[in-house]
């Protein structure tokens, strides 16, 4: 798994952001915002 840092997280584009979503099953993706899902997905790391 890539390193779920913001700044790798800002630098992926919105497809990519929501395949990464979608693999960690975080909910309602498709309408939450980028910023939202960098979000989520960093607290899944912890």
């Amino acid at each position: 798994m890539a390193n779920l840092s913001m700044s790798y997280l800002e630098s992926l584009t919105i497809k990519e952001i929501y395949a990464l979503a979608k693999e960690h099953k975080i909910a309602y993706y498709s309408k939450l915002t980028k910023k939202r899902i960098n979000f989520c997905a960093t607290e899944i790391k912890r």
